[in-house]
This record gives C-alpha cells, sequence and structure tokens, in this order.
C-alpha cells in the first residue's frame, strides 16, 4: 500500500474512532432525558436511576425504572423495576428485520388503581376512544391475489418476566377489593426459522388460587400456522373470587381444570 493511502485510511480510522466516542460521550449525557422525552409522547413520565445504549451490540440497559401515568400524579407508579435488558441482533436491524437475542424485566411491579368513581387511573390517552373511520364500500369486491402469510416479521429467541409482581387496588364501593399476584413469562425462539417456538405463562395468587399457567408451542412457516395450547388452573378456591353467586355456587367443588388444545392453519 502507498503512502498516500496509508495516510487516507489511517485520517478515516481516526475520524471513525472521534465519531464513535462523541457519540458515546452524548448518549451517556442525553439517552435519560431522551427517554424521558419519548415515553412523554405515550403520556407516560419516566424516572431512571440509570441507562446505557451500545449501538454497535444494539442492547439497551436500564436500571432503577419507575413509570408513571404523567396526568395522575397522586397515582403509584405503573410500573417499578430493579432492571430491563434489551439485547437486539445488530445484523438482523441492518437488513430491516427485529430479532430480540435475549431481554429481561427483573424485580419488577405492575400496580393499578382505579378509583371510587371507577376512573383507572391510566394516561388520559389511552382511556379515550379511538376515532372511528368508515370507509365507503368499494364498487365491487377485489379479488385476493396474494396469500395469506403466517410467518412473523419478528423474532423473539429469549425473553424473560420473573416473578413480577402485580397489583390491582380496587376502590369502587360495594367491590372494593386488591388483587395480588405474581406472573412469570417466558417466550422461546419465537419467529425463529426451523424452530418451534413456545411462549409460556404462570401466575400465581395465594387468595385465588394456587397456580395457573399456560404453555403455546408455535411453529410458523409462510404458508402454515400450528399452534398447541396446554394449561391447568390449580387450587382454586372460588369463594374468595368476586364472581356471581350462581357462578361461585356452580364453582364451589371445582379445584383443579385442565385445558389442552391443539389446532393447524
Amino acid at each position: 500500500m502507498s503512502a498516500p493511502k496509508r495516510s487516507r485510511l489511517r485520517r478515516w480510522t481516526w475520524r471513525l474512532v472521534v465519531a464513535a466516542v462523541v457519540l458515546r460521550v452524548l448518549l451517556a449525557l442525553f439517552l435519560v432525558p431522551l427517554l424521558g422525552f419519548f415515553a412523554g409522547f405515550a403520556g407516560l413520565r419516566l424516572e431512571l436511576g440509570s441507562a446505557s445504549l451500545s449501538l454497535l451490540g444494539a442492547s439497551l440497559r436500564l436500571e432503577q425504572v419507575a413509570v408513571h401515568a404523567a396526568d395522575a400524579p397522586t397515582a403509584p407508579p405503573l410500573l417499578l423495576a430493579k432492571a430491563l435488558a434489551v439485547d437486539l441482533a445488530a445484523f438482523e436491524l441492518l437488513r430491516g428485520r427485529v430479532v430480540v437475542d435475549d431481554a429481561e424485566l427483573a424485580g419488577a411491579e405492575l400496580q393499578l388503581r382505579r378509583e371510587a368513581d371507577g376512573a383507572l387511573l391510566l394516561p388520559r390517552a389511552w382511556l379515550e376512544p379511538a376515532a372511528v373511520h368508515i370507509a365507503a364500500p368499494p364498487s365491487a369486491p377485489a379479488a385476493a391475489t396474494t396469500p395469506v402469510r403466517f410467518d412473523l416479521p419478528f423474532a423473539l429467541a429469549s425473553v424473560r418476566l420473573h416473578d413480577v409482581r402485580v397489583r390491582f387496588d380496587d376502590r369502587v364501593p360495594g367491590q372494593a377489593r386488591l388483587y395480588e399476584g405474581t406472573v412469570d413469562v417466558r417466550v422461546r425462539d419465537v419467529g425463529v426459522d426451523d424452530r418451534t417456538g413456545e411462549v409460556a405463562v404462570r401466575l400465581h395468587s395465594p387468595r385465588w388460587f394456587d397456580d395457573a399457567w399456560v404453555t403455546l408451542p408455535t411453529k410458523a412457516t409462510p404458508t402454515a400456522l400450528d399452534l398447541q395450547l396446554d394449561g391447568a388452573l390449580t387450587g382454586v378456591r372460588p369463594a374468595g373470587l368476586p364472581l356471581p353467586p350462581d357462578v361461585a355456587a356452580a364453582l364451589a367443588a371445582v379445584r383443579n381444570v385442565a385445558v389442552p388444545q391443539h389446532g393447524t392453519r
């Protein structure tokens, strides 16, 4: 390599290094305000202990997360979490496809309160009814030209929500109750080519039941979708559930329920 070419390569290398350092410093300074700015568009207020973003590895780390409804200052946080981590496949992202290599929500608590007047303490924009636009009917039905595709435009290699505490404080007179439980969610290989994916959800609420769990193995190809559903509800305590009297009487002797299903489209 000639001297002028080596000199140009060296200059471009230094420029890239300087640009990377400057970008890293800017992210360190402005990432938290930037995340808070975007949360505001969803009617949320975001509090973070720390945040880091790696552009090279397409990974995001948040710690000591608190998410509030921006227009409900007296409400408890909608979400509290010790840590949230998301790793994307950078190469797939460059190709225009979102592939989550790994995501985890740890030490989290979801809280929701309904006031005595029946109002949920959620962002006001979430509760407003969506505008309905009725389009004029077409003059003639259009013939389907492309078959339905079942493959997903994204992939979830591994997503985990472990011991997420869920709390719903219902203060409506006559039915005021406090609902509490824990949720575990595991998503594996959903949308990953040539693999059977699985979504598994487990709920535990000592006051209402011992365990409720559902597993959903699934495999999608461009032409077919294979789904299986397996679930169970154990240790049911109907007396503690807010059910109509006739329904509660019918379920008085129920302790366990199993729901196996399978289907292909």
